[in-house]
């Protein structure tokens, strides 16, 4: 049995499918944090380069 959410015309997610949700978005943010921590160390390695040496 489903629940439906006539304000919003869909079912609502079962206890199951919110816990898969959660864990899909908590692993979507962990690999933009490791993309944002590879951008960032990339940025940092070529502004060394650009420096002049002195």
């Amino acid at each position: 049995m489903r629940f439906f959410d006539p304000k919003r015309g869909e079912y609502l997610l079962t206890p199951e499918e919110r816990d898969q949700v959660n864990q899909e978005q908590r692993r979507a943010i962990q690999d933009l944090d490791r993309a944002l921590e590879a951008a960032q160390a990339r940025i940092r390695e070529l502004e060394r380069q650009r420096r002049p040496e002195g």
